[in-house]
């Protein structure tokens, strides 16, 4: 086997396992519907998406608008957001009575989920 040979076969399988994960990825997400690890991935992609500082209504709304099928409760975004907090996302001022909890995306722009 020539080196050409073994770069292109090398390329190939790195490209074949690259998409099984991805489709693996996309399974356990359609599958995870049920449970609150979909909620938090839910969030991960509002953090993701929302620009600037957010708060909890902000995220919901996003996640309530970006599921079809099933509806999402407002609580389970709140926890999965509490989750997150310090892991992704952090908290610019914390709420108190009618006042909403200020969020921001971490500096690293790193999220990570937390089930």
């Amino acid at each position: 086997m020539q080196e050409r040979e073994y770069k292109n076969l090398k390329r190939q399988i790195e490209k074949d396992c690259q998409t099984k994960l991805a489709a693996l990825d996309l399974v356990y997400r359609l599958s995870a519907k049920s449970s609150n690890s979909f909620v938090s991935y839910l969030v991960r992609d509002a953090v993701k998406a929302i620009e600037g500082d957010f708060t909890l209504k902000q995220v919901f709304e996003y996640c309530s608008a970006n599921t079809h099928d099933e509806p999402v409760r407002k609580a389970s975004v709140a926890v999965a957001m509490k989750r997150m907090s310090g892991k992704g996302i952090n908290v610019i001022k914390a709420g108190k009575g009618r006042q909403a909890t200020i969020y921001r995306k971490g500096e690293d722009n790193a999220l990570t989920l937390v089930v």
